[in-house]
């Protein structure tokens, strides 16, 4: 085998021709140093007369063994330079907070890095092609990770799951499937997957602090994509067809700038949102069982863009809500066609013209989050930072996105032909939706 080891102070270090009987070794020491180093060493295959690790026999070459390290005490393990896999739960519980993985390495197995709560730092080479099922989940110390330079084009069911102090993800542009709750517990902020073209169910889902997120409305989707993301405020590239329970449980995030050119709303897409109100887009043709169940805070639908294209519409797509508390806006002259309609004759439509500056809901105002008009200058302020501030039309197309950060927005409306504007704007503790006829 031709194994050298040499301690210095709080460093093993490990030399030559070595094999699994050495770092099965590792386990067995009486004292245990902070640090493994490994970078010298070359590891061969061996084979056991019969099993004797994780009821295995044989150890191939270039190979960290599928949970060698599993729990094990060391602060930093130092790998070789020749190792091309990182065997399913190699690293496992493991207390180390540190780990370079050298260029050269192809594979990071399932579970490699699972449940690693002190690992604070993981550095990955451009030759990382794989990352397995939950490889780095439980890493709760975990702040970054840059992805951007490997092969990776796949983000595994729970990879990260449950890493809570993960903030800075970069990832390669090149992403295209994600897994089943990738990110989920997470304090990832932002996501781009602009080129993603799978999506599994659940995919993005119960991440407490994302605030954007861009995709590929040409992706394959299944349910649940965005659910439960608390702070989910703004999101490009939904696709055409929704589906079931897409953003359910988002709270502050408004329907209208998603379904801009959407036809069908999945099955409770929107249930239980915060949005006070909520515009229809020409290209929306069907709107499914449940898909605004629970929006209480709603108050006014502007219909005005179908004129008298009433979209289907299952009985209980308002589920828990009283149709006839809120008002649906139509088109002038294209009253009689909704009134005929079976389920949208059950609100109260209207298409009385509002003049001026009109507040249609605001939450608590414990910002002084104001909108008004002065001439032909949107006027916004606030207390506090602006967080989001947005125009739309009254169709529901997202005309332009405003600078937040300050407490104070001008901004001039010259250069929009529209007549009839939607505005949009909060604060960490308020929002206002506003309806303006310049």
């Amino acid at each position: 085998m031709n194994t050298l080891y040499l301690l210095f102070l709080a460093t093993l270090a490990i030399q030559g021709n070595t094999d699994i009987r050495s770092l099965l070794a590792l386990r067995d020491l009486d004292e245990t140093p902070a640090v493994i180093d490994l970078s010298e060493a070359r590891i061969n295959e061996y084979t056991f007369p019969k099993p004797a690790h994780a009821g295995m026999s044989h150890f191939a070459a270039n190979t960290i063994p599928q949970y060698i390290f599993f729990r094990s005490p060391y602060q930093r393990i130092i790998l070789p330079i020749g190792i091309t896999t990182i065997e399913n739960g190699a690293f496992s519980g493991a207390e180390i907070t540190t780990v370079d993985i050298p260029e050269g390495v192809t594979t990071i197995g399932d579970y490699a890095f699972y449940g690693c709560t002190n690992l604070t730092s993981v550095s990955l080479p451009s030759t990382l092609r794989h990352i397995g099922t939950a490889a780095f989940a439980g890493c709760t110390s975990l702040p970054a990770l840059d992805l951007s330079k490997t092969a990776v084009t796949d983000i595994p069911d729970r990879c990260f799951s449950g890493a809570e102090q993960l903030e800075f993800l970069r990832l390669p542009l090149k992403i295209e499937s994600v897994g089943t709750q990738a990110f989920s517990g997470t304090g990832i902020k932002s996501l781009s997957l602009p080129n993603v073209t799978k999506l599994a169910p659940y995919a993005l889902t119960d991440m407490p602090r994302l605030e954007q997120v861009i995709l590929n409305k040409d992706a394959r989707y299944a349910e649940g994509t965005l659910m439960n993301n608390a702070s989910l405020s703004v999101v490009s590239g939904a696709p055409a067809n929704l589906p079931p329970l897409f953003a359910a449980n988002c709270v502050i995030l408004s329907p209208s700038g998603i379904i801009e050119n959407s036809s069908t709303l999945g099955e409770y897409a929107f249930a239980n949102s915060r949005a006070d109100q909520l515009i229809l887009a020409p290209s929306v043709n069907y709107i499914a069982k449940g898909t605004f169940s629970g929006t209480s805070a709603l108050s006014i639908i502007y219909a005005d863009a179908l004129l008298s294209s009433t979209p289907d519409i299952d009985p209980e797509a308002f589920q828990g809500v009283d149709p006839a508390d809120i008002t649906l806006h139509v088109a002038e002259n294209h009253e009689e066609a909704w009134r005929m309609h079976p389920v949208w004759s059950l609100f109260n439509i209207s298409s009385e013209t509002i003049v001026g500056v009109d507040t249609i809901t605001a939450d608590t105002d414990s910002d002084g989050l104001d909108i008004t008009l002065a001439g032909n200058t949107l006027l916004i302020s606030a207390s506090s930072p602006i967080t989001s501030a947005s125009i739309f039309s009254i169709d529901g197309r997202l005309i332009t996105t405003l600078p937040d950060g300050s407490d104070y927005i001008e901004y001039p409306l010259d250069q929009i032909e529209d007549h009839i504007l939607i505005i949009q704007a909060a604060t960490p503790n308020s929002q206002k939706t506003t309806k303006i006829l310049k």
